[in-house]
């Protein structure tokens, strides 16, 4: 149909046979599912330059789509060349629309007007959470200042898919990382619509955290990238500000830099070296207002990609070059308390007030005043823990949950051609601490870790895995296999089965081989003596005291190994 139109009635002709958005926002209504692809079908068939992918499959069976527009009307990735990707993401969170509607109208505005630019493909995700977005109701977002029906947060599982990113529970994260394996995006934009305090502002901004993003495209962020954003944005007249991390408190009592791990979009995004952003617009804002004003972020982005092309594309790879010569990689960050900047911030003032229905106070904000005031803005973080980085990984082909995500996510993995014996770093861990309750369907370990790093020699058979760091992935191999990094594999349990003893001793039969160990080791009875005197339990107890010579005896099978080993 797309070709045969324009090749009779030519694109100018051709356009103005098509309707333009229905621009539901304006009345306080977002779109459906099936209205919402029926929108970009509609593109796909009208413009050249537009295309529509059915990208793979969703919880619920509906498949997610990529829109892609592109002056040069190349859609095979592989084929771009010297143009940048910019991707959107829509409905992570279905009920937080705005970003949905911005991007249908967006995308109409470019294409009617010829519009699109020379150095940037952009591919938007109109709904990622599309099971969400199916159990739809009015006002699921108790805070929220319409429109009139949403979307549920939860996808056809009930998981919140911007947690998803590195356990990859859901069908459509997985469809993700092939679009992030296809496309590569230069820069990632994720929107969403914020909980918290009241403000002016009808957005606020979430940027990768710099300090982690790398010691290339950190300070480009900090400096030019983001600056830039803000600047352009209060000149189109819709001034914005970093996302207020503040909830119930006046935020003119200063906040922190919102951090964000690999299980967010954006910290999965940085592990790829993309440039990751938040839009965050205000809840408390009328729907059109929000959707205007990320609509008009869209229009700053694009513009600053287009103009920045070649210095994006070259920061990016001094940043994978530079990840590919780290000797040592930090996989934890903590707040750096000891820097605070200043930042000139618009607000209401507020007081705290009973609360109307039950006992307690709450903030209350005077929104017929504007106040300006330098606020206090934690954004530096620094490295809690570092850890040299290995030649090689090991991982059993026994962990095929694993095998799958670093695959997903274009890792390179060589197979051991034959059994062998090979001397290897094993960390040893104990007493790992867990949580009582699931979190996104896992008993998390997000407490203090402190293996014990052993060098042994371990079999290894024909088929298990060899992972070299020196690659593109570096970072997402480093992250998700170091068990003690923040989003490890390991943290979101995959390993927690190689944790638990297997073998044990029947006493009366080991009573005889204990009663020879102390006998012929004088070493040995002496420590015994030693702990039982510093340990009433076990001076008093046989059992323990027969448990204590079963460790260490060279029948003890040793626990809590973490499967994946490393050369170094």
């Amino acid at each position: 149909m797309k070709k045969q139109l324009f090749a009779i009635l030519g694109s100018a002709l051709a356009t103005a046979l098509f309707a333009q958005p229905d621009n539901k926002f304006e009345a306080n209504q977002t779109y459906t599912h099936t209205e919402l692809i029926a929108e970009y079908q509609k593109l796909d068939d009208s413009y050249a330059q537009a295309n529509l992918i059915e990208y793979g499959s969703t919880d619920v069976g509906r498949p997610l789509h990529l829109f892609v527009m592109n002056k040069n009307k190349v859609f095979d990735p592989m084929k771009i060349q010297k143009q940048n990707v910019l991707l959107i993401m829509n409905g992570i969170h279905p009920g937080e629309s705005c970003g949905v509607d911005a991007s249908i109208k967006w995308s109409y505005d470019l294409l009617a007007s010829d519009g699109l630019p020379d150095n940037v493909v952009i591919c938007i995700i109109p709904m990622y959470n599309v099971g969400g977005s199916l159990n739809r109701r009015p006002q699921t977002r108790a805070n929220q200042n319409g429109p009139e029906s949403q979307g549920f947060r939860g996808n056809a599982r009930n998981l919140d898919l911007n947690r998803d990113f590195i356990k990859a529970d859901a069908r459509n994260t997985r469809t993700l990382f092939s679009i992030f394996q296809d496309w590569d995006p230069d820069v990632f934009v994720d929107t969403h619509t914020t909980d918290g305090a009241d403000f002016p502002y009808d957005l606020t901004l979430i940027g990768s955290q710099p300090d982690a993003l790398g010691s290339a495209m950190g300070p480009y962020l900090r400096q030019i990238f983001e600056p830039a954003l803000y600047e352009r944005m209060k000149e189109s007249g819709n001034e914005i500000i970093p996302y207020v991390n503040v909830f119930g408190s006046d935020p003119f009592d200063g906040w922190k830099r919102f951090f964000e791990s690999p299980r967010y979009s954006t910290g999965f995004a940085a592990l790829h070296h993309a440039f990751p952003f938040v839009t965050e617009a205000h809840m408390l804002k009328s729907y059109q207002d929000r959707v205007e004003a990320t609509y008009a972020f869209f229009e700053v982005m694009l513009a600053f990609i287009n103009e920045n092309s070649t210095q994006i594309t070259s920061i990016r790879s001094l940043e994978i070059q530079k990840s590919l010569e780290a000797k040592e990689w930090s996989i934890s960050w903590v707040l750096d308390s000891s820097k605070v900047s200043r930042l000139p911030f618009k607000g209401y003032p507020s007081e705290q007030v009973p609360m109307e229905s039950v006992v307690g106070n709450k903030i209350q904000f005077d929104r017929n005043v504007i106040e300006e005031k330098e606020v206090d803005y934690y954004e530096w973080y620094k490295p809690l823990e570092s850890v040299p980085v290995p030649e090689y990984y090991i991982v059993p082909q026994a962990w095929s949950e694993i095998i799958e995500r670093l695959i997903w996510n274009g890792v390179e993995l060589v197979r051991i051609e034959k059994d062998t014996v090979i001397e290897v770093e094993a960390l040893y861990f104990e007493n790992v601490e867990s949580s009582s309750q699931p979190y996104e369907g896992h008993f998390t370990h997000f407490g203090l870790l402190t293996p014990e790093r052993v060098t042994e020699k371990v079999p290894y058979f024909a088929g298990d895995f060899l992972i070299k760091t020196g690659q593109k992935s570096k970072r997402y191999i480093i992250e998700t296999l170091e068990p003690t990094a923040t989003d490890s594999y390991f943290r979101w349990g995959f390993f927690d089965s190689s944790l638990q003893q297997k073998e044990w001793y029947s006493g009366y039969i080991f009573d005889t081989t204990a009663a020879r160990m102390l006998e012929e080791d004088d070493a040995l009875r002496r420590d015994f003596e030693v702990a039982k005197s510093a340990d009433p339990q076990l001076a008093e107890s046989g059992r323990y005291q027969m448990y204590w010579l079963y460790k260490r005896s060279s029948l003890y099978e040793r626990p809590g190994r973490y499967p994946v080993t490393r050369i170094y």
